[in-house]
């Protein structure tokens, strides 16, 4: 299945697969503001020598080495990630309660929830948000990086 590749991760590792859960299905990943997030959350640890970013990107080379993310590009500068949707669909499970996609105005905002993510489309109010009192983290998402299939290979 595919909780093969998820299971052996280390427990920073499958925080910051469950936060990719926060994306929208097709959603093009930028490594750098993904790493960028999982340092600002405390997931990324160095080691030694290290820097944080090194250390994201490792754990952005692990997720692509288990089939986890796949390579859009490989450029020096950028490189953008994609998730299949049925891996994307294991993480919304391994997340659990705590992280919340919130795509209409019906969806719902348990007090245990985490990390929000929000569609620039819903207009939900902030009080709403403030009575949160476990909120760590709100992604608000624009239509930009997003594709409705898989890329295909040249």
């Amino acid at each position: 299945t595919l909780k093969l590749s998820y299971n052996p991760l280390d427990p920073r590792l499958k925080l910051c697969f469950a936060y990719c859960a926060l994306f929208p299905k097709g959603w093009r990943f930028q490594s750098d503001e993904l790493i960028h997030i999982f340092i600002a959350l405390g997931y990324v640890k160095k080691y030694k020598n290290q820097s944080l970013m090194d250390a994201g990107e490792e754990c952005l080379l692990s997720f692509v080495k288990r089939g986890l993310f796949n390579n859009l590009s490989l450029s020096s500068r950028e490189r953008t990630l994609w998730m299949h949707d049925l891996i994307h669909d294991l993480a919304v499970s391994v997340a659990g309660c705590k992280l919340k996609m919130v795509e209409s105005k019906e969806d719902e905002l348990d007090d245990r929830v985490r990390h929000v993510s929000l569609s620039s489309k819903v207009d939900i109010c902030l009080e709403s948000l403030s009575k949160m009192r476990h909120l760590r983290s709100l992604l608000v998402m624009g239509p930009r990086r997003r594709s409705t299939c898989p890329p295909t290979s040249r």
